[in-house]
């Protein structure tokens, strides 16, 4: 199972309190904000769920003039999803290939606003409304007055009416610097990255809080795709602050965008360096680490993430994420669950945890997660369709049905469900539906080898024979290695009885599987069919190497023994078959047929008695039976076989020879030769029955 992408971000307040707090810097003109210290100016407000989280540069304090933080705007983050999931190919044929590529791949990520904090200047404290602006305009200038607004706006997350206060700041003065700094910042939580770009520009034009313009401007570049002018802004905003944790956070965020990926485990690590405890440098260095494959380093930094910040559910799902890739599904299960406990509404770890309840065989589980996940979000395609799977493998065919239908609705071109209906209508015997939706699944990727493959599958089934050879060749030319396509055209072949061709397959599937027991199994059949039995006893020989309870193939082998004259190992393959499978009723019937052959009547006898016990309705038997029992002279007992013979198969022409014979053996011409003439109008073309008919004809006759 592949699971849904990971998170990018780093951890956050949930909904913080955007506050304004003020703050003195005693010893130092830079201040790091937490909960418990206010006024600070690398303060990295961290946005749960975020694709790749901001950190803002925010306001700071100089000498004993008063600066005020505002808080960060945390956004909801939605899943959203890829839809094309791939099944695995089933095989149908005599003895079935095992040809499964991966289960279900499925991939999606989250998004969500970016937080961001900006500062104001006054030597007065702020009050809230109740503060009239005429209380404002008697000790600071009009244009300051809407900047004071603005940020408070910025504050309680109004961004669209911060932004039309700062907007009124630079009418009033269109130099004003905090201005264009705040402003930038409403643009950037709004959305409105290009005209953020250019507030931001414009306060680095007027040298007004540089590493924090340079830091958000990057986020504005970053979020608009622009990874390059954003790595250009965070590495400007490190050189002018060396120590800013932040930037160096953020500069790896883009470098991953760009696929960078030690380039920006670099940044992360420097973060971590720079801020121990930095949990969202420890969360994107993690996911890093996973897109490099180096799930271990990437569970230790999500886990130490956790440590540091135990509410942060992007890395409980993500750290999910890792241990189900290494199969570690309880561990899986577990990250899961607390991302749900922390996020009831968390659509991804709904469907995730019904993966790996899946891949643990929890089909249950599994269903009620995916149903959870749909309830969530009706249209959710990949709940729909990895519903209908676990539905399958439970044998609910007719829910999968319904759910692989849903899916095709919600998603047309989705190939695996299309290709999945298929596999669960052939499951239900219906091959017309089957192949229609085989049929559309390669319509929508031509080059879908399972649909070509489970096509040709259904068509053999419906003795398609033509068809199915097609449908495999084009298998086969799409991936020349694939085992089971030349495995089941080898078998569709034998069928029409082209031996040779159909020996050339299976000798392909074993050089491309040398342990492929049943391809050894359908070579030596097709070897006994020729006559070739030494090659076929090797065949049969090797099949029982590789697997030692393979019932049918001491039974194949016992018969290439027989027709070579080796009754003895005949029967002792016969006798195997039996013990396997004590119900095994042609294995009961061949060790009759070689007793029978050693002059062991009785005990031929006694094997087809058990054989028609078995299966009163087998012909086989009975006339073999009989023909025991005219052997040993017991002629009435034999006639009586031969007419059940006839009842069962009035068309065989065996009864009819069989009860014939045995009554030219008493001396009955008029039966003998009715029986014989009937057996001669079924099947004219014995020459051995004509044979006898004549001698029973010329007897009457003396």
């Amino acid at each position: 199972m592949v699971y849904i992408g990971k998170i990018w971000g780093t951890p956050a307040i949930k909904k913080p309190a955007l506050a304004l707090i003020a703050a003195l810097a005693l010893f130092s003109p830079f201040a790091r904000a937490d909960d418990n210290y206010a006024g600070a100016i690398y303060a990295e407000i961290n946005a749960e769920d975020t694709y790749l989280a901001a950190e803002i540069y925010t306001a700071g304090i100089y000498g004993g003039e008063v600066y005020y933080a505002a808080g960060a705007q945390d956004a909801a983050a939605e899943d959203t999803h890829t839809h094309d999931a791939y099944a695995e190919d089933l095989l149908v044929c005599d003895v079935q290939a095992d040809d499964a590529p991966p289960h279900y791949a499925y991939t999606g990520y989250t998004d969500a606003h970016y937080a961001y904090a900006g500062y104001i200047y006054t030597h007065y404290a702020y009050a809230e409304d109740n503060y009239a602006e005429a209380v404002y305009a008697e000790y600071i200038p009009a244009e300051q007055t809407y900047v004071e607004r603005g940020f408070a706006l910025l504050g309680r997350g109004e961004f669209e009416l911060a932004a039309a206060y700062f907007t009124k700041a630079l009418y009033l003065d269109p130099d004003s610097a905090d201005a264009h700094f705040g402003r930038g910042g409403a643009y950037l939580l709004k959305g409105e990255y290009a005209l953020a770009i250019a507030d931001f520009g414009e306060a680095i034009r007027l040298h007004y809080n540089p590493v924090g313009a340079y830091n958000n401007r990057g986020l504005a570049h970053r979020n608009k795709g622009e990874l390059d002018l954003a790595v250009a802004d965070f590495s400007e905003a490190i050189r002018l602050a060396p120590a800013y944790a932040g930037a160096h956070n953020n500069r790896g965020t883009a470098l991953i965008n760009k696929g960078e990926l030690d380039l920006a485990i670099a940044d992360f690590s420097e973060a971590i360096r720079l801020d121990p405890n930095h949990a969202g440098a420890r969360f994107n260095r993690g996911n890093a680490h996973a897109d490099k494959g180096e799930s271990g380093l990437a569970i230790a930094d999500f886990s130490e993430a956790i440590r540091l910040n135990p509410n942060h559910a992007s890395a409980h799902f993500n750290r999910g994420n890792m241990h189900a890739q290494r199969g570690e599904f309880h561990l899986a299960i577990a990250g899961f669950t607390e991302t749900i406990h922390l996020n009831p509404e968390h659509i991804g770890a709904r469907f995730n945890r019904g993966n790996a309840h899946r891949d643990r065989g929890d089909s249950v589980l599994a269903i009620a997660d995916f149903t959870e996940a749909i309830r969530l979000n009706p249209y959710h395609v990949g709940a729909h369709f990895n519903r209908g799977n676990a539905h399958r493998e439970r044998g609910d065919i007719a829910l999968a049905i319904t759910d692989f239908t849903e899916t095709a609705r919600l998603d047309p071109r989705h190939v695996g469900a299309h290709f999945n209906r298929g596999n669960a209508h052939r499951d239900r015997g219906e091959l017309d539906l089957a192949i229609a939706d085989f049929t559309e699944a390669i319509r929508l990727d031509p080059g879908h080898v399972g649909a070509h493959f489970n096509r040709g599958a259904a068509r053999r089934n419906r003795g398609e024979l033509d068809l199915a050879i097609a449908d495999f060749t084009e298998a086969i030319r799409l991936d020349p290695g694939h085992v089971g396509a030349h495995f089941n055209r080898g078998t569709a072949r034998r069928d029409r009885g082209e031996l040779d061709p159909a020996i050339a397959d299976f000798t392909e599937a074993i050089r491309l599987n040398p342990n492929y027991a049943a391809a050894h199994f359908n070579r030596g059949t097709a070897h006994r069919e020729r006559g070739e039995l030494d090659l076929a006893i090797a065949d049969f020989t090797e099949t029982i190497r590789l697997n030692p309870h393979h019932i049918s193939v001491h039974s194949s082998r016992g018969l290439a023994h027989r027709d070579r004259g080796d009754l003895d190992l005949a029967i002792a393959d016969f006798s195997e078959a039996i013990r396997l499978n004590p119900g095994y009723v042609s294995a009961l019937n061949n060790r009759g047929s070689a007793r029978a052959g050693r002059g062991e009547f009785d005990l031929a006898i006694a094997d087809f008695t058990e054989a028609i016990r078995l299966n009163p309705n087998y012909v086989r038997a009975h006339f073999n039976r009989s023909s025991a029992h005219a052997e040993r002279g017991e002629i009435n007992i034999a006639i009586a076989g031969f007419t059940e013979v006839i009842r069962l198969a009035p068309n065989d022409s065996d009864g009819h020879t069989g009860r014939g014979l045995a009554h030219l053996l008493r001396g009955e011409f008029s039966q003998a030769i009715a029986d014989l003439e009937q057996a001669v109008m079924i099947n004219p073309y014995d020459t051995v029955v004509k044979q006898s008919l004549e001698a029973a004809r010329a007897r009457r006759i003396r």
